[in-house]
Formats: C-alpha cells, structure tokens, sequence
C-alpha cells in the first residue's frame, strides 16, 4: 500500500469516528489533563500523557512511557479536555532505532467518561521496527510484521 492511499485510509477512518463519536454529557471548562495507565505515554507498558488546550478544542498531548514516549495534536468535540478527542501523532516504543524499537505515526479516538475513564483505539503506520523487534513479531505469527498497527491505551484521567 502505498503512502498517499495509507493517509487516506487513516483520515476517513479518523472521520468515520469523528461522525459516530459519544460526547461528554457535563463536560467541564478545563483545558488541561493528565492520563495514567496501561500503554499510555507512547505505548509503554505504564506511562503517563500530558495535554493542553490551545484553541477551542484543538490540544497538544506529550509522554512518557516505561522505555517509550508519544506526542501529537489532539482535537477535542467540545472545547474541553473533559470530551472525546482525536489525535494524531508519534508513538515510540523502546530506544529509537534500537533493534528492540518501534515507531508509530498514526490516528486514535480518544474516549473519556465518568470523570475518570481514559481509553485510546486507532490505527498507525509503521516507519521503523527494529530487526529484533520484527523477529520477535514473525516468531509468533509465522508471517512478517504489517506496515499498520493498532494503537490502544487504557487509564485514569484528571482534568484541571
């Protein structure tokens, strides 16, 4: 696939959840937040991500991982960071160009509820995967590794 059609195919599925996505029932003012949790800060196994509002809805996000670190340009459906967001970015798993490492440049939904629950679904093109970590993937599958990935994260979130 090539890199024109891989765009396209990442901006109509970030505009496909854009469409479907849930809003923020009581969304608050506040234009920072914090998230803690699972793969959170890049891909890590525990990170943490930083984000502030800049314009309206549109925020910028950084972190850092357990070996890993991720930032990119949110936009928030309501001009809060209490609301559900897309983001667009640069996750980085390991020590970049380390055999072991990965780099993701890709698109998620970001869904937040209850005042508390932070989770990320979406869809990354991969640039760089170390030789290591491409054999420890065709290992377990018995194929080479995708030029795509899925991108997740689970956690907690504070706005202030």
């Amino acid at each position: 696939m090539n890199s024109q059609r891989l765009v396209l195919v990442l901006f109509l599925i970030g505009t496909a959840m854009g469409v479907f996505a849930q809003q923020s029932a009581t969304p608050s003012p506040k234009s920072n937040a914090i998230a803690i949790g699972l793969f959170q800060g890049g891909g890590g196994l525990i990170g943490v991500d930083y984000e502030r509002l800049i314009a309206g809805g549109l925020g910028v996000q950084a972190g850092v991982g357990l070996v890993s670190f991720g930032a990119g340009l949110t936009y928030h459906f309501e001009e809060t960071a209490d609301s559900n967001a897309l983001w667009l970015g640069l996750w980085n798993q390991g020590i970049p160009g380390d055999t072991n490492s990965t780099t993701y440049w890709g698109i998620s939904y970001i869904m937040r509820g209850w005042g508390w629950l932070n989770g990320q679904l979406g869809l990354a093109y991969v640039p760089f995967r170390g030789a290591q970590a491409a054999a420890n993937l065709q290992s377990l599958s018995g194929q080479s590794p995708p030029p795509i990935a899925l991108l997740y994260s689970l956690g907690w979130y504070k706005v202030f």
